[in-house]
């Protein structure tokens, strides 16, 4: 493809979402405010249900040590469970009233930071409403582009080797970016997980404190409110005669700190013979039992295995996706988009608008800049986002508010501004992002002495007597 503008070659009438969780839920919300302009949409998951992500399943497979293949794909267990993330303690980071739909809100009795099985029954509420759409139990085994631009999409039951393939103009991928941990080569850890085979592992593996009870020095790497949050229960909740470490590349005070867990430098090498880590300081820590891997997820797509073996490849080392423009359109290959691949705090209703967003796009209401211009924004955000190529999907705030308010702005611009969509974040809503530190932080406090808080952020506010951050960006300016 060469310079100039991108366009769709016919308007989309066909489509498939890849993923029934939260992103893809959203992405179909979005486009069935058009539901009219389209044929078919079709949603396939691989789960026997509705929840995605936030379906909690018993610890159960292995990992790679390291794990620095996104090429390789997850198994499901022998009763057809795909491995989730979710741990048993686990509660969001993110108030539920930023992690919403547009038009389906929460129990008024929902804690403010609700726990796991309040969001997996939210997201399978919301699910049900589409339920029609959606094939539970279908796993996607391959997607190919063809000579006319079309997609051909090859599908089986996750019981079966029995495959289907369908024809259809766009493809949505809305999953499989927390699939495979990422834990990176350091120094010496083949050996030691050759000598230790069970003590090294990931976040994704962890469930509780319980299977930590015999150890006596236990490290998790990572500085992500996963990595903190493990940590902090690690600590809370076994004997005091157990030490725990969290070994970061960078100190921040973003977070819940507990001050039992101590804070040390990033491992920089393994040293199996004597059961010790090495820090980057030069410290050295002896007799580590367990290390938790809280490094996140490499980006994989194993159904893009045939694109990925071509001369331009979306997942190359999985850090991120290449050849990507908004976080949303690979610019290479007209037609299929992803949903729900950035970072953000409160996903619902950002994969909701990105599905509104590309909707416009597939009836070609929605006029992307030049094939070059696209290839420029990425490199820019690529410059932005820094050396680590891991962060180039990570929406920090303020960025998260100035992207989710970009979607709103090319949709009003569009030749088609009507509709039902989400609008532009108020400027509560922009304090209230900027506040996530601060209410969280709050709350934890606040919990211990009150119990949970229900009825939403402002009645959380007037009971704990605290001021939202005053973001820096104006509402004009964010818009």
């Amino acid at each position: 493809m060469t310079s100039g503008s991108y366009e769709l070659p016919r308007k989309v009438k066909d489509v498939i979402v890849i993923g029934g969780g939260a992103a893809g839920v959203g992405a179909t919300l979005g486009l069935l405010r058009d539901e009219d302009k389209y044929s078919s949409i079709r949603v396939f998951e691989r789960r026997p249900q509705g929840g995605g992500l936030w379906t909690h399943t018993p610890a159960s497979g292995s990992i790679d040590v390291p794990s620095l293949d996104p090429h390789t794909s997850v198994q499901p267990d022998s009763n057809l469970h795909w491995p989730s993330a979710v741990y048993d303690n686990l509660v969001t980071n993110v108030p539920y009233e930023m992690m919403s739909y547009l038009d389906f809100k929460w129990p008024l009795n929902t804690p403010l930071y609700p726990e796991r099985q309040k969001v997996a029954q939210y997201l399978q509420g919301v699910a049900q409403t589409i339920d029609k759409y959606i094939e539970y139990g279908v796993s996607v085994d391959d997607v190919v582009q063809l000579p006319d631009l079309r997609w051909k999409v090859t599908v089986r039951p996750t019981n079966s080797t029995t495959t289907q393939e369908y024809i259809v103009d766009a493809v949505i991928s809305a999953c499989g970016h927390y699939d495979i941990p990422r834990i990176p080569d350091v120094e010496g850890l083949k050996e030691w997980n050759t000598k230790f085979p069970s003590s090294v592992s990931h976040s994704k593996l962890y469930r509780n404190s319980a299977a930590f009870a015999a150890d006596s020095k236990i490290i998790v790497v990572g500085n992500s409110a996963s990595a903190i949050d493990i940590a902090n229960q690690l600590a809370e909740e076994l004997p005091d005669s157990i030490q725990v470490y969290k070994s970061v590349r960078t100190f921040h005070d973003k977070g819940v700190r507990n001050p039992q867990v101590i804070e040390v430098p990033q491992i920089s090498k393994f040293l199996a013979d004597t059961k010790a880590v090495e820090l980057v300081n030069g410290q050295t820590i002896v007799g580590v039992d367990k290390i938790i891997f809280a490094t996140g997820y490499l980006k994989s797509v194993p159904y893009l295995k045939t694109i990925n073996n071509l001369d331009k490849p979306i997942i190359t080392d999985g850090n991120r996706l290449n050849g990507i423009y908004n976080h949303i359109v690979p610019y290479n290959y007209p037609g299929l988009a992803f949903v729900g691949i950035v970072l953000y705090g409160g996903p619902m209703i950002l994969t909701e608008l990105q599905g509104a967003w590309l909707s416009r796009l597939f009836q070609r209401d929605l006029q992307l800049p030049s094939y070059d211009e696209m290839v420029a924004w990425e490199n820019n955000w690529a410059q932005k986002s820094g050396p680590n190529s891991a962060k180039f999907h990570e929406l920090r705030n303020p960025d998260d508010v100035l992207y989710y308010n970009s979607l709103v702005r090319d949709i009003k611009n569009s030749r088609r501004p009507d509709g039902r969509y989400p609008d532009y974040m108020s400027q509560e809503h922009i304090n209230i992002r900027a506040s996530f530190d601060l209410l969280k932080k709050t709350y934890v406090a606040f919990s211990k002495i009150n119990g949970a808080s229900t009825g939403g952020i402002s009645t959380f506010r007037k009971d704990a007597n605290i001021s939202l951050v005053e973001s820096p960006l104006a509402l004009g300016a964010a818009e």
